[in-house]
């Protein structure tokens, strides 16, 4: 074997979602951020030409630009490896918020005229029970999401995950805690579970109650009712607590078709070496769709299928808008240490586009599948570098 391939890590992938980007590796590539208001652009960008080495070895610098390319500031800089940032409105700042929780860091101020501003993590205050857990790192943004930060021209707002609401002057870095989010305990499903236990406490006191209430002809009446009027409202209150949980978006498909080709309906991936959920579902209209996520990514498609003797063919339509793509299927990639880390960088729809959303779009390219003990199976092509791993799906979740 080459000397230069001794250091070979095989890295089984799940391609069908494999880039979860909430466990997702740095890509260590340079990369563009533009004003709010479009006035000013920046480039995070390599400052030397040594491409022997590692993203994170190498000297990287921030550029500033107004929106007709001219010059206006640069610094040198160290990312941390992800494409992200925020760049203020008059283009005097350049602000990186870390997606992962670390007590050490969480903000990097990087500013035309002052120093360098770092604020930790543990300057937020965030109860450790608040910390959500993904698989290596924990999450400390408001609904887990980069896009609970806003930059004004002096002020950074950041939402954290225990719903409060943190204003930072970026000439200082002082922070002030502004006001929680007094909303957001409608987002918590545990809200609406708790709510619907309390109206059926409610209704049921309100009926025992209203026993005391008037003379004895009034309680003689109403026990006449309650007899036969308990039960249904209870069962109301219970219809509407299920409705709220319940997830409207299925839909049957007629138990005739699916006898005539059993491959319609809905099928849920199994046996994958990182824990994920995923559903494919075979309509009737020769349409396919898949979605599901793992850690804290999504991923989904959208094509056709075809039948060809009895096997299942899907081929993915092309994505429209830009996003991140995933092939289906699991592979394996044999990684060359002594190559710059850009070839391993994930592919876009469109050429040079950063995407919006990191919701990978899986392509289907004449992806073969069939049935066997009713467990559906997807086909390895002959080039795949993992042949024994497939993809299975069967009826019922696991």
């Amino acid at each position: 074997m080459n000397i230069a391939r001794k250091y070979l890590l095989l890295l089984s992938i799940i391609i069908s979602y494999s880039f979860c980007y909430g466990d997702s590796p740095p890509s260590w590539e340079a990369y563009k951020t533009i004003s709010e208001n479009g006035e000013y652009f920046c480039w995070v960008d390599f400052n030397d030409n040594d491409t022997s080495k590692y993203g994170w070895e190498r000297k990287w610098i921030l550029k500033v630009y107004s929106k007709d390319s001219v010059l206006f500031w640069q610094k040198e800089y160290q990312p941390l490896g992800y494409s992200e940032g925020l760049l203020s409105n008059d283009g005097n700042k350049f602000v990186y918020v870390e997606y992962w929780y670390f007590p050490s860091f969480a903000v990097k101020i990087t500013s035309k005229d002052n120093k360098d501003i770092v604020i930790k993590g543990s300057d937020f205050n965030i109860p450790e029970n608040f910390l959500i857990e993904t698989a290596s790192h924990r999450l400390w943004l408001s609904d887990y999401d980069y896009y609970s930060t806003h930059l004004e021209d002096d002020t950074l707002t950041i939402i954290t995950i225990d719903k409060k609401v943190w204003i930072i002057d970026t000439k200082t870095g002082v922070m002030e805690l502004s006001e929680k989010d007094f909303w957001g305990f409608l987002r918590d499903d545990n809200f609406w579970i708790w709510f619907s236990i309390v109206c059926s406490a409610f209704v049921v006191g309100s009926i025992n109650a209203i026993k005391t209430i008037g003379n004895v002809r009034k309680r003689r009446l109403f026990l006449k009712i309650r007899n036969r009027k308990k039960h249904e409202i209870l069962f109301l209150v219970l219809v509407f607590s299920f409705i709220c949980c319940q997830n409207t978006d299925n839909e049957t498909i007629p138990e005739e078709e699916v006898k005539e080709n059993p491959y319609l309906g809905e099928w849920y991936a199994v046996e994958r070496i990182i824990p994920f959920g995923a559903i494919l579902k075979i309509d009737s209209n020769n349409i396919f769709t898949y979605e599901g996520g793992g850690c804290l990514s999504r991923f989904n498609s959208k094509g056709s299928w075809t039948l060809s003797d009895d096997t299942l063919i899907l081929n993915s339509f092309e994505p429209e808008e830009c996003r991140y793509l995933d092939t289906f299927g699991i592979n394996c990639i044999i990684v060359n240490v002594s190559e710059p880390s850009h070839k391993y960088s994930v592919p876009v729809s469109i050429e040079g586009c950063k995407p919006d959303i990191y919701e990978n779009y899986v392509i289907f390219n004449q992806e073969k599948l069939f049935i066997e003990d009713s467990i559906l199976i997807h086909i390895q092509k002959p080039n795949n570098s993992c042949p024994t791993e497939k993809d299975k799906f069967t009826r019922t979740k696991r």
